[in-house]
């Protein structure tokens, strides 16, 4: 947990373990919509559908909305970390 003095500054504490399941959210830089587009929402569901046919992580629930996305999940052994598949989809939607 973050300590009260690295909230005030800023500072993320943002660890994930293996095998264990997650509420993740991950927001759009000032809440831009991006996300309003399907074809959008369409490379992030491709990329999770990806890592999930390769045993890197289940997947329990998620929402897509226009400047955020929440998703229920967990990471196996040789997974990815959840920053991976953002960097993997920043090139796709250059």
């Amino acid at each position: 947990m973050e300590s009260v003095e690295e909230m005030k500054n800023g500072i993320r504490n943002s660890r994930m373990f293996l095998n264990e399941v997650y509420f993740w959210t991950d927001t759009i830089k000032d809440w831009k919509t991006l996300l309003a587009q399907d074809k959008l929402k369409t490379i992030i569901i491709d990329s999770w559908n990806n890592l999930v046919q390769r045993k890197k992580i289940v997947i329990y629930g998620f929402v897509i909305m226009p400047n955020h996305l929440h998703i229920i999940w967990e990471m196996f052994p040789l997974g990815l970390c959840p920053h991976r598949p953002k960097l993997e989809n920043r090139k796709k939607v250059r």
